[in-house]
């Protein structure tokens, strides 16, 4: 997203006082991301979460894993999307 030339000015001022995502939000939001995008039958994010400033963006990681009693064979196979017209 950018951000208009003549707003600029402003979202800096708004930002001095910190980061316009802190640490803790970016902590929160991180595992919510994993939860909508991804089935929580087929992948779970384990917490608590790494993080890392990296300047501009935060690194979350978490410790990835299949849910309890997950047997990979070959019932498990990741989806494909479509291709874009």
């Amino acid at each position: 997203m950018s951000v208009p030339p003549n707003l600029v000015p402003s979202m800096e001022l708004q930002n001095l006082g910190g980061p316009f995502v802190t640490r803790t939000f970016a902590e929160s939001l991180a595992p919510l991301t994993l939860q909508e995008r991804y089935s929580r039958d087929l992948f779970v994010a384990r917490t608590p979460a790494t993080i890392a400033d990296r300047g501009d963006v935060w690194w979350v990681t978490m410790n990835n894993a299949l849910p309890p009693g997950t047997e990979l064979d070959s019932t498990l196979l990741p989806m494909r999307r479509a291709a874009r017209r």
